[in-house]
């Protein structure tokens, strides 16, 4: 390694170090205030622990921010995604294209509904979809039969999109939408990461059929755990209320069911987490963007920081370094967790866990590069900028 690479791996722990005086510094860690503890003590005081009046309220400040009409709280970002897939009714002969560069839960939905992920290559600019690539691959593999597409290879149909905003950027949005258009493709928006992130000044999540937001305890606010699933369709948003709540009517007396459905609802405690976090969104995005900003001083030609994509205002969710080649990144993140600094290198592409190598799949150089030139820094507002 050459030493003005070493040089900047010495100022980036420096840097850190001057935000976080304390040692191990972790990646993303919640930040929960007096306020927080104070709103879930006051819910269990009053034995509100499954039900209360925090979902309805959750849900109404999130339909504020992201300017939609229809949505649900989750248990999780992964069970959103999969009622999303249910209600399509994807199932054995459907595949749904997602990206190989991804967080699995992704692909864990397609498979818990029996259907066959097929996947698809990254931008190497904003890590969403390369839908030129995309775009050239269907040309040559599909081909459109009584409204839908159909794999000439496989003879499936492909029945949906499903990308993913990475690191609270949000991927090309309009490019998405022409080539959901032009293959009659559902487009499901993984907006797990982009709480606040918008693409020409509209919140993502809400461009497609469904859209899905995590409240992990990693993610920029937190319920302890759960998402939501924004849903545009009127019946359909009818429809995934029972599928999220074991099928369930509504009986003063009884216990009612017509409908197949699961457990999947985000509990009253959990949102009155969710919902006195959401309350202080606006500032911690502004310390993220802050952060951005400081870690982006040391930007070169050969280390540069992770800038929002044209057209979008990111959360900053992640800061993501960028480098030029796999001995780089190994350097860095090993020197980086021998002072005691936690990294996370961008997700392994999905098509090389054993268990997924047999599904379908295009070009993925692309996904190949970025696994092995991109690595997250600690991004958490309790850094001290």
């Amino acid at each position: 390694m050459n030493n003005e690479f070493k040089k900047k791996a010495i100022l980036l722990v420096n840097l850190i170090n001057k935000l976080n005086k304390k040692k191990p510094v972790y990646l993303s860690i919640p930040d929960i205030t007096s306020s927080d503890i104070s709103t879930i003590s006051n819910e269990l005081k009053k034995n509100n622990v499954a039900i209360g009046n925090y979902t309805k309220k959750f849900i109404a400040k999130l339909k504020i921010i992201t300017n939609s009409n229809n949505l649900l709280l989750t248990a999780n970002g992964t069970v959103a995604l999969y009622a999303s897939l249910v209600s399509e009714n994807i199932g054995k002969n459907d595949e749904i294209l997602v990206p190989s560069l991804n967080y699995i839960a992704s692909v864990n939905a397609i498979l818990a509904c029996k259907g066959t992920p097929h996947f698809i290559d990254s931008s190497l600019n904003d890590f969403g979809v390369d839908f030129e690539k995309l775009e050239i691959y269907l040309q040559n593999i599909t081909k459109i039969k009584k409204n839908f597409t159909i794999n000439k290879f496989t003879k499936k149909k492909i029945k949906a999109l499903m990308l993913t905003h990475v690191f609270g950027h949000a991927t090309n949005l309009s490019k998405a939408k022409k080539i959901c258009k032009k293959y009659k493709l559902v487009l499901i928006e993984d907006a797990a990461e982009a709480l606040g992130t918008k693409y020409k000044n509209r919140h993502v999540g809400t461009f497609g059929s469904y859209g899905v937001i995590s409240f992990n305890g990693n993610k920029i606010i937190t319920s302890g755990g759960g998402g939501a699933l924004i849903v545009k369709n009127n019946n359909k948003y009818k429809k995934l209320k029972k599928i999220i709540d074991n099928g369930k009517i509504f009986d003063n007396f009884n216990f009612l069911h017509n409908h197949f459905g699961l457990n999947l609802n985000l509990s009253n405690l959990n949102a009155s987490l969710g919902y006195s976090q959401l309350k202080k969104l606006k500032n911690k995005i502004k310390q993220r963007k802050l952060l951005f900003k400081i870690y982006s001083k040391l930007n070169n030609d050969k280390f540069e920081f992770v800038k929002k994509p044209a057209n979008s205002e990111s959360n900053f969710w992640l800061q993501a370094v960028r480098l030029k080649n796999k001995k780089e990144k190994n350097f860095l993140q090993n020197f980086l967790y021998k002072n005691k600094i936690q990294t996370r290198s961008i997700w392994k592409p999905n098509h090389l866990f054993n268990h997924l190598k047999k599904y379908p799949k295009m070009n993925l150089d692309n996904s190949l590069k970025l696994y092995d030139t991109i690595i997250n820094v600690p991004s958490s507002i309790n850094l001290k900028s």
